[in-house]
């Protein structure tokens, strides 16, 4: 099985005293990490994070503005730690902390923030945190910041759920782009360099699908970057390396960039690359000759250049004052670099030096194999549907080379999807079904389907797991699945569901219809036939783009 990095896709955030610093990642299991803040006196610091082999989270501080390699004693924060994310860190056990500074103590105390969390991302003025189900929680205010909810301004002191079957997010300053399992990035929010990347500059209320066959995403303060599965650098929004305010050189939809890439750090006037070969470049304006300082010697450039060799993982600083701006560079040894860039007048050096050893390499994920039934090919009305509904594990074929869609889907396939989809899978409860024994592949489905109200049994106490599910059942399936997930509206005022659908399922087929599952048109045909596998999986897939 082929793999790559795990790598984090980190921005910047300010701080003051007392509060809790803010973070960003576009990934689970970053090790090393910096972010600013200020004392609110004349110096200013530099907060640098690693997580060293033996599980322990280490800070120090850089008092010296870019100008030098010199910091301050490193200082013990936590144990058994798994990831950090600029003034935040997660636990083994998936306890999200943050970090608080009280007046000018310099010895930060933890404050736990959340529990099940696997991943955490911080813009201006909104959070985001994956918990361990996949799902996608926010709180902070949506406004133009990148959470939008119901086309609404929203503001919320509590974590609210926003979607599911997330793998990553990245939050930019006033934008958000999301990963999910699938592979598809979704993004939403301001839109002012054309960073949602919907093709204008059209503020994006609801998350948009961009991009498919991606493994992991990167914002900057108005621009996206994709790197797929293929290490192809994608890039959309602010075109920052060419160095113009100009919209001329706005960049309104994904664009592709580099080859060879395992991760980018966007900066506001050039780009930092990390190549699949451990080389680290910088990508900026060609015509612009710069300095750089290595072993003590200065020599003009000019973009691109290669910085350093043996690189396993980058973190990026995306200052408002450009001022401090620097990256850290982890390498296969386990050595931590700060690579500052210093401005002087109209040029600039950068300035590299060893800041800590010993600490812990990013952990490496496989690659999702490419999803291929003979029976379903690209020219396929399915295609789409079932191959990214394979990919984020929501269905299965029949065969690893069928997935046979003129079968008739039945009522257990039915509830292990929907469950798999909104993340509860759960194992824990009894089954109290007559006609499901311990034996059969879908008991635990059976019983978790009926205690989240998502598919009833029959009065006869019965599941009758091998029936089959018929469209309308599926439809209204999939609005009551969206009305468990606390989405939509209260249901009562159910307008524009067509005559043919029976009463019972009228309130949850108005949900389906409200939010595109299933049109009127397809309602209007339905007549209570079986549903087959590939029909089903085109009303499926809506609901996962949506849920």
């Amino acid at each position: 099985m082929k793999k790559i990095i795990a790598l984090a896709a980190l921005v910047c955030a300010l701080c003051g005293t007392g509060s809790v610093c803010r973070a960003a990642s576009g990934e689970h299991n970053m090790s090393v990490e910096g972010s600013y803040y200020d004392l609110k006196t004349d110096t200013s610091y530099i907060n640098c994070y690693a997580i060293k082999n033996d599980g322990s989270l280490w800070l120090w501080q850089d008092t010296n503005r870019n100008d030098n390699i010199d910091n301050a004693a490193a200082i013990k924060i936590a144990d058994n730690v798994k990831s950090v994310h600029q003034g935040y860190y997660i636990t083994n056990d998936n306890v999200l902390y943050g970090l608080v500074w009280v007046g000018y103590n310099n010895v930060p105390a933890s404050l736990k923030i959340a529990e099940n969390v696997e991943g955490f991302s911080d813009c201006w003025q909104h959070q985001c945190i994956i918990k361990t189900d996949g799902s996608l929680w926010v709180r902070g205010i949506n406004a133009v910041y990148g959470f939008m909810r119901e086309d609404q301004l929203f503001k919320s002191d509590e974590f609210v759920k926003l979607m599911n079957n997330v793998e990553s997010v990245s939050g930019g300053h006033h934008h958000t782009a999301v990963l999910k399992t699938d592979g598809t990035v979704w993004t939403y929010g301001a839109n002012i360099r054309g960073q949602v990347g919907n093709g204008t500059y059209d503020i994006s209320y609801k998350p948009i699908k961009v991009m498919s066959d991606v493994s992991s995403i990167n914002t900057g303060v108005n621009a996206t970057y994709a790197l797929t599965e293929d290490n192809i650098l994608w890039r959309w929004g602010n075109n920052c390396a060419e160095l113009t305010d100009s919209h001329d050189y706005d960049l309104l939809s994904p664009v592709k960039y580099l080859e060879d890439v395992r991760q980018v750090c966007n900066k506001q006037a050039y780009n930092v690359v990390l190549k699949t070969n451990g080389e680290l470049w910088l990508y900026g304006e060609d015509e612009t000759d710069e300095y750089i300082q290595e072993n003590s010697e200065v020599y003009n450039f000019s973009y691109p250049k290669k910085i350093l060799e043996n690189i396993a993982a980058i973190t990026d600083e995306t200052m408002g004052d450009t001022t401090f701006d620097y990256i850290l560079a982890l390498d296969n040894d386990g050595n931590v670099y700060k690579v500052s860039r210093v401005f002087n007048g109209p040029n600039s050096k950068l300035v590299i030096g060893k800041v800590m050893e010993d600490v812990k390499l990013p952990e490496e994920k496989e690659v999702k194999q490419e999803i291929k039934f003979e029976d379903v090919k690209e020219d396929s009305k399915y295609y789409e549907a079932v191959t990214h509904l394979t990919r984020a594990g929501i269905t299965d074929g029949v065969t690893d080379t069928e997935f046979k869609p003129e079968k008739e889907l039945s009522r257990a396939e039915t509830a292990a999807m929907l469950l798999r989809m909104i993340g509860k899978k759960d194992e824990t409860g009894e089954v109290n079904y007559t006609d499901v024994t311990a034996d059969k592949w879908y008991y635990d489905a059976a019983g978790a389907s009926a205690r989240y109200g998502m598919m009833d049994g029959f009065e006869d106490n019965t599941f009758r797991g091998e029936e089959t599910v018929t469209d309308i059942q599926l439809a209204a399936l999939a609005g009551r699945s969206m009305r468990s997930e606390g989405t939509g509206g209260d249901g009562e005022d159910v307008q524009g569901v067509p005559e043919n659908i029976p009463d019972w399922a009228k309130s949850d087929v108005e949900y389906a219809m409200k939010y595109g599952i299933v049109t009127e048109e397809e309602l209007k045909a339905m007549s209570g036939k079986s549903m087959a596998r590939g029909e089903a999986a085109l009303i499926l897939y809506r609901l996962y783009s949506v849920i």
